[in-house]
Parts: C-alpha cells; structure tokens; sequence
C-alpha cells in the first residue's frame, strides 16, 4: 500500500521540530519511525524537547494511532523532556490526551508554543 501523510523534520537547538500534514496510515508511520529515531540518537544531547505541528487533516486509524503512540513512548524513553503540540483541531487534542495518554501541552498557536517551550523546563 502507497503510503499517506508526511513529517518532515529538523532541530533548532535542543527543540525536535516536527510538521505533520495529511491522513496517515500505517505505512507511513513505519516508514517515518527509524528516519525520526535516527535523528534524534544522532544527536549529541541528552535532553531535548519537541514541538510537532500538526495540518487540520492530521489523523488516522486505530492502527496507526497505536504506532504513534509508541513513538510518543519512545520519545520520552530517550530524552524529551517537554513537548508542545500545535494543533488544527479539537478531534486531535482528544488524540494526544486521551489515545496517546501524552503529557505534551496543546496549543492552537505556533509562536505561543515555542514561547511555552523556551520558558518551561521539566
């Protein structure tokens, strides 16, 4: 199966930033995980943090929701320490608060998020 939904991804600083755009499936979060992974262990930082930018279409089925959900897991494992959420709607909220169980603060605007990110340590 052709895979659906896009990340892209880079650093600045210690900040992971990640832009997430379109509906996902499972193929594309398998095909994301080890680029994303490799990046961050890459890195020379023990401690980082993450701001994900998700577009209003950002979604995607039980299956893939519990693949992300194990990156979120992953995440904390090694070494994100605090982590905003830039989100389009309220359906995804819902997602990283009640599926993903995250602890990631929610934010509808990007430059508060990043405002959040650099004044709150963990």
């Amino acid at each position: 199966m052709n895979r659906h939904g896009e990340i892209s991804f880079t650093w600045n600083h210690d900040i992971f930033i990640a832009k997430v755009e379109g509906p996902f499936n499972a193929e594309s979060i398998e095909y994301y995980t080890p680029l994303i992974q490799a990046s961050i262990s890459n890195r020379a930082v023990d401690k980082w943090k993450r701001l994900e930018l998700w577009d209003n279409e950002a979604l995607g089925c039980p299956k893939t929701l519990a693949l992300a959900k194990a990156m979120y897991d992953w995440y904390q494992a090694n070494g994100c320490i605090l982590t905003a959420v830039v989100i389009s709607n309220y359906l995804q909220s819902y997602i990283i608060k009640d599926v993903f169980r995250s602890s990631a603060e929610i934010f509808l605007d990007k430059e508060k998020a990043i405002e959040w990110l650099n004044t709150h340590n963990k």
